[in-house]
């Protein structure tokens, strides 16, 4: 990879100016091996995706996936096929959200549209103040966005109408990201660019708690930067966090307590596996900690610098996916790398575990990673 390309990364990952230069990605472990899913169907997407991490959604037998461009596509999840597509309109920024029988995206003029999942027809759109970077969450009659401007906004699913708005300040320098709004027991919970994560009730926004994660430090401001762009995970009464440059840590969803915290770097995603809270640092070193009390279980350092995905459970498998469209199965028990298959020539931007198989969001648009026939 060429200077230029990886001072490029730096930018992306940074947001604007003054990000130090990456290093160079970990070469492909040679004894990794061949994972136990192929490609079933790609779907190209049209768009420029740098800094976006368009997550698609699924309901039922159809996928939801949004083309930077200005699309709005339905596919069947166990062939590819193409049920409708919707023009925004406007270029799009945010993944699609699905419930209340609607697909929602958003674009970077703070637009929000809502299609009929059955056919694509517009049921309403309107325009809130920022730009919407991550996946609406559509839930218990409400559509909740975030902002990159430091905004948590409740709409009316029914007709767009705003409920309530919340708002955070937004430091100097940030990641160009926000993590998404997760549904929590009658609140809301998500994450902000100082380094803080909140619970806000369902019904008026009001904040139930909020714990910091994460403090700034440094003289600089990309030193400084500490932002809880990674979806937060609910499971099982506790919130699992992390920041960027921060900490990862357990919430106590309830009240707001902060179970426990260790140091590590987070930016693209967590996830819960069994016992075990894994993540992909930053650095790309993939960590599986006890969701007891944080303790290390194990690491996968063969993938450093390759700029990876948040990890998804898949088929009993942890998945990854890097910068040049590998996708890596590795063990929970162990952390061992299983074998790796390319889903496409792209950055790998997000993993979707389904019942028809691992639906991979990148660079030039979807793939569906499954058994192979007969198999």
């Amino acid at each position: 990879m060429t200077r230029a390309a990886l001072l490029a990364m730096a930018l992306l990952l940074a947001g604007c100016g003054g990000a130090e230069v990456l290093d160079p990605p970990a070469p492909l472990p040679a004894d990794e091996g061949v994972a136990p899913l192929v490609p079933r169907w790609r779907l190209p997407l049209a768009g420029a995706v740098e800094g976006l991490r368009p997550r698609p959604a699924v309901a039922g037998d159809r996928v939801l996936a949004m083309a930077p461009a200005g699309e709005v596509v339905a596919a069947g999840l166990e062939d590819g096929r193409v049920h409708w597509r919707a023009a925004a309109g406007t270029g799009l920024t945010a993944g699609v959200g699905v419930g209340e029988g609607l697909a929602v995206a958003a674009g970077g003029e703070g637009e929000v549209l809502a299609f009929a999942l059955e056919d694509g027809r517009l049921r309403w759109r309107v325009t809130v103040e920022g730009e919407v970077l991550a996946p609406p969450t559509v839930a218990g009659g409400r559509v909740f966005l975030r902002t990159a401007e430091g905004r948590l906004l409740a709409l009316d699913a029914a007709d767009g109408r705003r409920l309530w708005v919340q708002e955070q300040a937004v430091p100097a320098l940030s990641l160009r990201g926000t993590a998404r709004a997760v549904p929590s027991d009658g609140a809301v919970v998500t994450g902000w660019a100082d380094g803080r994560v909140s619970a806000h009730r369902v019904a008026d926004g009001a904040p139930l708690w909020v714990v910091r994660l994460a403090t700034p430090r440094g003289t600089t401001e990309p030193a400084r930067m500490v932002d809880v762009d990674a979806d937060p995970v609910v499971a099982d009464g506790q919130v699992y966090a992390a920041a960027y440059q921060g900490r990862i840590g357990a919430i106590a969803a309830g009240g707001g307590v902060l179970l426990w915290a260790r140091d590590l770097s987070v930016w693209s995603g967590i996830a819960v596996a069994g016992e075990a809270v894994v993540a992909s640092a930053a650095d790309g070193v993939v960590w599986a900690l006890e969701r007891a009390g944080g303790r290390a279980l194990w690491r996968q350092e063969a993938l450093r610098n390759r700029r990876l995905s948040g990890p998804v459970l898949h088929a009993g498998l942890l998945w990854v996916g890097d910068l040049e469209g590998w996708v890596h199965a590795l063990d929970p028990a162990d952390g061992a790398l299983r074998g790796r298959v390319r889903a496409g020539e792209g950055q790998v931007l997000a993993l979707v575990a389904t019942t028809a198989g691992l639906l991979v969001r990148h660079a030039e648009g979807l793939t569906l990673l499954a058994a192979p026939r007969g198999g």
